[in-house]
């Protein structure tokens, strides 16, 4: 049978910023038989007004008519995942039969993945960032059961006609990206966490240490002891560019939404102000992280041009 204990390292060899709640050790679970075999990926439907966890404590306590946990895991709109319980939570309902999980029984068979938004295409539309981190999620929680991409499912296909969850997404689409990341595994996010699937122009931590080694052919008796403190400072230096990055694109999403919600009334929609938002300021960070990999371009070549003189 398998368990969600120790679910956060997983997740976080994943490259993603995971946090345990309560204190670290987890709510406790419902009562009754929990034997995750799968993932269930469900949407929030709370308010932008609400901020980036406007259904977190709904999700932990529960509503009126359902007791909480109401999921396992918690991805908010700040991109942090919560681990809410380890154990069985009240996410799936009526539903199923789906292959060898029993009709209304998806909550002792699936873990369930809350994403917070409001569930409406027009007032939040997937972002790239956000879907990057939720895929990473579903790939992480079936890497930890040890079950491939067709054990996730939406709460659409558990439950067609009355949960549309997740809103707009293709989910054979979506196990399909999954599979590929589960065939390439978690070592690429490793060392440098990222939030974004979009491939960048700027060079990446792999380019620049291709170009510094080649200060090691530049006449010293033994390259490496030349060029490793410079390697190691380009290194250093692109990653934590990188981090601000991820962490800068998370912040102006935020800001997206927020002044997406005061500008009703304008003539342009709240969706094109948000947009055009996000752009502008995801392509003044670009920049500027091109900028910063050509000045330590120019600091190897330099090195370089001083080993041969």
């Amino acid at each position: 049978m398998a368990s969600l204990t120790g679910l956060e390292t997983t997740l976080r060899r994943w490259g993603l910023r995971v946090e345990v709640l309560n204190g670290g050790r987890g709510y406790p679970g419902r009562p009754g038989r929990f034997d995750p075999r799968g993932v269930i990926w469900h949407h929030t439907a709370g308010s932008l007004a609400g901020g980036p966890t406007a259904s977190l404590q709904t999700c932990i306590r529960g509503r009126s008519d359902v007791p909480g946990p109401l999921c396992q895991v918690y991805v908010g709109r700040d991109l942090a995942v919560r681990v809410v319980t380890y154990g069985r939570a009240n996410h799936a309902g009526a539903g199923g039969p789906w292959r060898d999980v029993p009709r209304d029984s998806g909550n002792a068979y699936f873990v369930g993945v809350e994403v917070e938004s409001t569930g409406n295409p027009a007032t939040e539309p997937w972002t790239p960032q956000m879907l990057d981190v939720c895929r990473r999620v579903m790939a992480g929680i079936l890497d930890h059961i040890g079950q491939p991409a067709d054990r996730l499912i939406g709460h659409k296909e558990w439950a067609p006609g009355r949960k549309p969850d997740p809103h707009s997404l293709d989910m054979g689409r979506e196990r399909a990206l999954v599979a590929e990341l589960l065939r390439h595994g978690p070592a690429a996010y490793s060392t440098t966490p990222t939030t974004s699937t979009e491939e960048d122009e700027m060079p990446s931590v792999k380019e620049i240490w291709t170009s510094a080694e080649s200060v090691q052919s530049a006449g010293s008796r033994d390259g490496r002891l030349a060029a490793g403190p410079i390697i190691g400072r380009t290194l250093e230096a692109v990653r934590d560019l990188q981090a601000k990055f991820a962490a800068l694109n998370a912040s102006v999403a935020e800001i997206g939404r927020a002044v997406a919600a005061l500008s009703q009334g304008e003539k342009i929609t709240p969706d094109e102000l948000a947009a055009r938002m996000e752009a502008a300021a995801e392509k003044g960070a670009r920049d500027a992280l091109s900028n910063s990999v050509v000045k330590v371009r120019v600091e190897v070549e330099d090195a370089k041009e001083a080993q041969q003189s």
